[in-house]
């Protein structure tokens, strides 16, 4: 039963409680057994905060379930609940089980905040060895893309629509030709249409975010309802606290940092000279000075040659040839996901540049130096995806020869 917003009628009573300025109508059906209708107005006021609450009165005080007046105007303040009061408002256990829309729930709008900023996240593949690309979700909630400049948007982006399932650890053929066991707690594959995208996350804080948040817009596109229990069922730390017993504490650990072991923590690097370290910080500066002069090169949406690119819908061809289109509203905000991201690097790269111009060489200046030559790289890609874009066909091309032959 929808507890917000039920129609008044006289089988039904109702109060209404206020949050962040809004209003909202919570009903129940006259003869609920009272432990009933606490549950009721609890699983209704989760729904909204999604917190540790107290209802407040006009007066101020704090106001038991139990002594709830039909028709008044309540407000829900949250933060934790006062003693004694937990008697009242039932099990902690029910903020961790009751299920309500995906996208309200605190930690997965944290995720797809964060989705939105990017990540450096190991990519497994089929016929090479891992590497590391930039993935994205795009402002829409549509599409997860990466960033590599041998392959078009719609081969290197995943609809979200079509996921069927979010897999944890290392189980799929790509991870087993090159497995990393010690990071198998940082690995986890989308599926989709009969593929798999496997990906190993730089840390455990990351990890349990972006499976939340793939996860919560799975079940959203789905249109089902979660718990907190399932939709963090994936984070090793969450479950160690709720098996402690230990719920609000459970539900903000996702947030801290991690003392596993690290995704950089398995990659080996050569230790650098000063010089070396100089030098690579010299030949950095010339890369970004060139890629910023590609950037100002490149063409913008409204040119005719990427008018023409987002304005005819790019097809791809399945098993039986069958074709598969993108809508040229998809095109248009892939587009300006990648642009927006470069431009974003590219400056992110050149203050990084700047800090490290101004850093004694150790270990900790080559560590965030080969950061910054990754999200060079990542430019560079998007670079060259975007020009590859705007370059005639091969097909066009060749029309072109023949009207000037003929």
């Amino acid at each position: 039963m929808d507890l917000l917003e039920l129609e008044h009628t006289e089988d039904k009573c109702k109060i209404t409680v206020e949050y962040l300025g809004e209003q909202y109508t919570v009903s129940w059906y006259r003869g609920m057994d009272s432990s009933d209708v606490r549950e009721a107005i609890m699983c209704a006021c989760d729904c909204i905060v999604d917190a540790g609450f107290k209802l407040i009165d006009s007066g101020g005080f704090p106001v038991p379930i139990e002594a709830l007046q039909e028709g008044e105007i309540y407000t829900i303040q949250p933060g934790e609940e006062i003693k004694g009061f937990e008697k009242v408002l039932g099990d902690r256990w029910r903020r961790v089980n009751v299920e309500i829309d995906p996208l309200q729930h605190s930690e997965a709008n944290c995720a797809i905040e964060l989705m939105k900023q990017g990540a450096n996240l190991l990519k497994h593949t089929r016929n090479s060895m891992p590497h590391i690309r930039l993935f994205q979700l795009t402002n829409d909630l549509k599409y997860l893309i990466w960033y590599t400049s041998n392959k078009t948007n719609q081969e290197a982006s995943v609809p979200l629509k079509d996921i069927n399932s979010v897999q944890t650890g290392q189980s799929t053929e790509n991870f087993k030709r090159y497995p990393i066991e010690t990071l198998s707690h940082l690995s986890f594959s989308v599926l989709y249409k009969g593929k798999t995208l496997d990906v190993t996350c730089r840390d455990e804080k990351e990890f349990d975010f972006w499976v939340a948040g793939l996860k919560a817009l799975m079940f959203h596109y789905k249109g089902l309802q979660v718990s907190k229990q399932i939709l963090l069922s994936h984070s090793r730390r969450f479950l160690e606290y709720l098996r402690r017993n230990q719920i609000n504490e459970a539900t903000n650990v996702i947030y801290q940092e991690p003392n596993s072991k690290k995704l950089e923590d398995a990659i080996i690097r050569k230790p650098l000279t000063k010089e070396q370290v100089c030098d690579k910080l010299v030949r950095n500066r010339q890369r970004i000075e060139n890629l910023f002069e590609e950037f100002r090169n490149l063409p913008s949406c409204d040119s005719p040659e990427m008018l023409s690119v987002l304005s005819s819908k790019k097809s791809a061809y399945g098993g039986e040839y069958v074709e598969v289109l993108l809508d040229e509203e998809d095109q248009d905000e892939l587009y300006a996901t990648q642009d927006q991201r470069l431009e974003d690097i590219l400056e992110s790269c050149k203050l990084k540049l700047e800090q490290l111009e101004t850093t004694d060489p150790n270990s900790s200046l080559e560590s965030e130096l080969w950061k910054l030559e990754i999200d060079i790289e990542n430019a560079s890609d998007i670079i060259k995806r975007i020009s590859s874009m705007a370059e005639p066909k091969w097909s066009e091309k060749l029309k072109g020869w023949f009207k000037k032959l003929f």
